[in-house]
């Protein structure tokens, strides 16, 4: 509820993509998050196998997550 809207569609994104079960494990991730560290965020989102599956995909997500704004 506190991110704003284009960071929620970030993690619902990621959530449609991969499950919510395997998004839960990016722990780094969802620590940044609640710390407002979006650029933190993105890097690790980055650091993932995920991100090497869907790569421009996550170049996106990534760049709309440290930004706020796709």
């Amino acid at each position: 509820e506190e991110l704003d809207a284009v960071r929620q569609l970030v993690l619902i994104d990621m959530a449609f993509n991969m499950g919510v079960p395997r998004l839960n494990k990016f722990k780094k991730m969802w620590a940044a998050v609640h710390d407002g560290d979006y650029p933190t965020a993105a890097k690790e989102m980055l650091n993932s196998r995920w991100a090497k599956q869907v790569k421009g995909r996550a170049t996106k997500l990534a760049n709309a997550m440290h930004n706020g704004e796709f």
